[in-house]
């Protein structure tokens, strides 16, 4: 992406930012603090006022409106509606409006939405059920870090810089969460904005350059400049030393999401009509996709004059559009109203424990999304396939784990990674046994949705050493042994990644096969001493019964693949 695009999203994502008072830490309350709006009826106009924010995903309720007004013949119009959009990027600012009856939707992260059910859905006048998943950040969004934290696993007790009130807060508590941390391990320091604005700001980033601080969550443009353009940060013209981007929502894909929610008791007096509206988003998403793909300027330019307040920024405008992934009518049904996988209730679930832990809100309050009927809202797409495709190139990725494997390399990137052992002769691993770390190792999976899954198999040495130094076998049987046990720990590194699909699918979840990297390690052990000839070294031998076990395991590990952006760019869904 172009330096130009990445400047211009910077500035088109202050969401919810707090008021840029002075370059000091802030304080994040909870919204039933902060906002004590008293509560007004229901708008009851014919004419629906739907806030939007500036986000690539946004040029979809134009496209449907045709404007910031309803046009003749658009899809909006089409369906009877009058729809008069306006951009509200503060979505306590939002809230406000919805509370006192101004507004009827809510256009937000999930993690925003969450934010506010304690304060507006513990009262009928004000609940909200999502209708619509506009998009997914996939790559506009990072974790930086310094050059001490490998992994998300180092996090722990480490001091974050995050915004308040931004689009990152359930980013941190979902990264923690899936290493195994809380936000009680790390020390939060909110800053005020998203990135440097004048003098006065004081973003993550900019906490960051402090000694005291270990990482930053921040937006791309902030992400490239502290780390040398994605390099590692030399301390020269504005970087800082060490900095690093230690993972970005082109790997945590299926973290920050972005939806429509809209006043429960107006939906159900309006339910024809808001299945309108949920159907024409979804052509207006597959159509504005096609006029994507001819980098359509005309529909470029209105996008931008309304979200950058630039007609010309057409490029900046594509850009943003490339930085989300913008949701099926399947994606949608799916996180909806589905009941496997990374569902809106899965999602909200961790979302509001980690924000109560947080302070942000003091019990669960259940965010629901029953009011559209999707099965209703087919007509007129080109798209309703529910079969998901392939994400990644398997020839490639089989290439780039060989050559990390003989470079010893495949701890590069590592997010997370767990092992599960088996008894000698053992083939077959079943759920009831292993169903710990299949539960883990599936949400790895949904969770870093741009990351690869090695399935590592590992084969016991000690036949092989007591031939070697024992009996002192000639080396093509040797060479037959190791090859072997070479092969026995690919095809057990199978057999366990099949038992975890097949685990998978008895709980009406689909794994894509694509996001799997089989590696067999045979008799050769990371970290194991070699002789001179560069074979196993005997003094690698198992001392106890408990060293032996543990030589035989499936090793599952999580790897960030971003930068091999040529072999691993995900697929078209």
């Amino acid at each position: 992406m172009k330096a130009s695009t990445l400047f211009r999203r910077a500035l088109c994502l202050i969401l919810c930012a707090a008021p840029v008072l002075h370059a000091q830490t802030v304080q994040q309350k909870a919204l039933t603090e902060v906002i004590t709006t008293p509560t007004g009826p229901a708008n009851t106009s014919k004419t629906w006022k739907v806030p939007m924010i500036a986000w690539g995903g946004d040029l979809q309720e134009i496209e449907a409106n045709g404007g910031l007004k309803t046009q003749t013949g658009s899809l909006f119009a089409q369906k009877g509606l009058d729809i008069e959009l306006f951009r509200q990027d503060d979505f306590r600012k939002q809230v406000k409006l919805y509370k006192k009856g101004d507004i009827n939707f809510l256009r937000g992260t999930i993690g925003m939405l969450n934010s506010a059910t304690e304060l507006l859905n513990q009262d009928p006048a004000t609940r909200f059920d999502l209708i619509y998943l506009l998009t997914r950040s996939q790559g506009g969004d990072a974790l930086v870090s310094k050059s001490h934290i490998k992994t998300a696993s180092d996090l722990k007790g480490a001091t974050i810089a995050v915004q308040a009130y931004g689009p990152h807060v359930d980013y941190l508590s979902t990264i923690l969460r899936s290493v195994g941390l809380s936000t009680r391990d790390v020390k939060i320091v909110w800053c005020p904005d998203l990135f440097q604005i004048d003098e006065s700001s004081y973003s993550p980033v900019m906490a960051l350059a402090k000694p005291e601080i270990d990482a930053a969550f921040a937006i791309i443009p902030d992400a490239l400049a502290a780390t040398t353009n994605g390099t590692v940060g030399t301390g020269a013209e504005g970087s800082i030393k060490g900095a690093k981007i230690l993972l970005s929502t082109k790997t945590a894909s299926n973290v920050i999401y972005d939806a429509f929610a809209v006043r429960r008791t107006f939906a159900e007096s309006n339910k024809p009509a808001i299945e309108g509206f949920v159907n024409a988003m979804l052509q207006a998403n597959e159509a504005l996709a096609a006029k994507m793909k001819k980098n359509d300027k005309a529909t470029l330019s209105r996008g931008a004059k309304i979200l950058l307040d630039d007609a010309s920024a057409t490029d900046d405008m594509a850009g943003m559009y490339a930085d989300a992934a913008h949701a099926t009518w399947a994606e949608n049904k799916a996180f909806l109203t589905g009941t496997t996988g990374r569902t809106l209730h899965v999602v909200s679930d961790k979302v509001q424990e980690d924000f109560v832990t947080m302070g942000l809100l003091s019990r669960k309050v259940k965010l629901s999304a029953g009011i559209v009927d999707f099965d209703r809202v087919k007509q007129g797409l080109k798209n309703t396939s529910e079969t998901s495709k392939a994400k990644f190139d398997k020839a490639g990725v089989a290439k780039v784990l060989t050559e990390k494997q003989q470079q010893g390399s495949l701890g590069e990137g590592e997010l997370y990674s767990f092992e599960i052992y088996f008894q000698p002769g053992q083939n077959s691993f079943s759920a009831s046994q292993y169903q710990t770390e299949f539960d883990k190792a599936i949400e790895l999976m949904t969770i870093y949705g741009g990351a690869i899954l090695t399935v590592e198999g590992h084969s016991d040495p000690l036949g092989y050493l007591k031939n070697k130094y024992k009996k002192k076998a000639s080396p093509l049987v040797l060479q037959k042994q190791k090859q072997a046990a070479l092969n026995l720990s690919y095809s057990r590194a199978n057999a366990v990644k099949s038992s975890l699909i097949d685990y998978a699918k008895s709980n009406n979840f689909l794994l894509d096969e694509s996001q799997f990297g089989l590696v067999g390690h045979g008799v050769i052990h990371p970290g194991f001493k070699l002789d001179g000839n560069g074979d196993i070294d005997q003094t690698n031998a198992p001392k106890t019964k408990d060293e032996w076990n543990r030589m035989r395991r499936v090793k599952f590990r999580l790897i960030q693949v971003e930068a091999e952006a040529d072999v691993f760019e995900p697929l078209s869904f």
